[in-house]
């Protein structure tokens, strides 16, 4: 906000106020996000590697590993598409050998990705008309 305000942006206008309330909340969820992260990878490094990740745009949803933002998220189907990562996701990735030397690896999602789903344009349009 103080570039904003070096910028010569007034700091008494409503706009700025409410844009001030967007930058406040958009921060406090990317710093919350950033604990959880933290938390997570507290609690499993030793054993396991941990992989920060993200979906691609144009993946299908998938609920295992994806979590909707912004969007009601009931009846989410995966024959929708992902627009966005608006917030990335954590995984355990487990790696063993069996007797025969084979290596395994599992995966196990720590926390889902948050994502924007497609469909939500179609809502903006539906406001525009």
């Amino acid at each position: 906000m103080a570039t904003l305000v070096v910028g010569g942006i007034s700091t008494k206008s409503p706009e700025t106020q409410e844009a001030e309330k967007t930058i406040r909340a958009r921060t406090e969820a990317m710093e919350k996000n950033l604990l959880e992260l933290k938390r997570a990878i507290e609690e499993g490094v030793i054993s396991s590697e941990m992989e920060v990740f993200y979906v691609d745009p144009g993946v299908l949803y998938d609920s295992d590993t994806m979590e909707v933002m912004y969007e009601d998220k009931k009846d989410k189907k995966g024959d929708e598409s992902v627009l966005c990562t608006v917030g990335m996701g954590l995984r355990r990735v487990l790696k063993s050998k069996d007797l025969g030397n084979k290596s395994a690896t599992s995966v196990e999602v720590v926390k889902k990705a948050e994502i924007i789903l497609s469909s939500l344009l179609e809502e903006f349009k539906r406001y525009d008309e």
